[in-house]
C-alpha cells in the first residue's frame, strides 16, 4: 500500500513530490517520507540537435569510429529481419527506416551526416581506409593492453594464493 501526494507547482522555481511509503503493511504507525526536487516544467535545455543528429552521433560512439553509419549500404535481408544485434546495428535499423519514409527524410540523414562529419576533399577512399584501420589497430592494440594487465593481475594473484598455500601447508596441517 503505497500513499503519494503531490503539491501542485506553486510560486518556487521546482515541483515537490511527497511519498510516504508503509514499511510493514500490519505496523501503520512507521511510515517514512521522502521528499524529491524535480525540474518545473517550464524549464528547457536548448539540445540544437535533431533525432537524426543524435541517432548519428549515437551510432558513431558505440561503434567507437567517427561517422561510422555508411547511408548507402544495402540492408541484406537478413539484416532487415534479424532481430540479433548490438547497439549500432539497431540504430542503423532506425536511421535506415527514416530514410525510408521518402526522398526528404533520406537528404535530411545525407546532410546532418555531411553537416557532423564534413569530407576532407584531400581525403580519398585509400586514406580513409587507412585512418579506418590505424584506428582500429590502436583500438586492438589497447584491448590486448588491457588484455595483460588483467592476465599478469590473475597470475599475481594466483601466485599470493599458492604462496598462502604453502604456508599453510608449512605450518605442520597434516592432510
Amino acid at each position: 500500500h503505497h500513499h503519494q501526494q503531490m503539491a501542485l507547482p506553486g510560486p518556487s522555481s521546482s515541483t515537490s513530490v511527497e511519498v510516504a511509503k508503509r514499511r510493514n503493511h500490519s505496523d501503520t504507525s512507521s511510515q517514512s517520507q521522502y521528499s524529491v526536487e524535480l525540474p518545473s516544467p517550464d524549464c528547457c535545455v536548448e539540445a540544437n540537435e535533431s533525432i537524426i543528429s543524435l541517432l548519428l552521433k549515437l551510432h558513431s560512439h558505440l561503434s567507437g569510429t567517427p561517422d561510422s553509419f555508411s547511408p548507402d549500404d544495402p540492408e541484406s535481408e537478413t539484416d532487415r529481419t534479424s532481430r540479433i544485434g548490438d547497439g549500432p546495428f539497431f540504430v542503423g535499423k532506425v536511421l535506415r527506416r527514416i530514410m525510408e519514409i521518402d526522398s526528404f527524410c533520406r537528404e535530411s540523414v545525407v546532410e546532418t551526416r555531411e553537416r557532423l562529419w564534413p569530407r576532407q576533399p584531400e581525403e580519398g577512399e585509400t586514406e580513409r581506409r587507412e585512418r579506418e584501420e590505424r584506428e582500429r589497430a590502436e583500438r586492438r592494440r589497447k584491448a590486448k593492453e588491457r588484455q595483460q594487465k588483467l592476465m599478469e593481475e590473475f597470475a599475481s594473484k594466483q601466485k599470493q594464493f599458492m604462496e598462502k598455500a604453502m604456508e599453510t601447508d608449512d605450518d605442520g596441517m597434516d592432510w
